[in-house]
């Protein structure tokens, strides 16, 4: 390593369905911005479920 630093993400996509938005309006709901964007990072790797 050079001493600098990276940022990994492990993103995972979860087929969206009418229940699975309720539990996350539930949690999320009183945020200012409830569909904040991803935080850039160098790399990074996707899971469909």
């Amino acid at each position: 390593m050079n001493g600098s630093s990276t940022i990994h993400s492990d993103d995972f996509y979860y087929l969206r369905t009418k229940h699975l938005d309720k539990l996350f309006d539930l949690y999320f709901g009183n945020r200012l911005v409830i569909n904040g964007k991803r935080l850039h990072s160098t790399t990074h790797t996707k899971k469909y479920m």
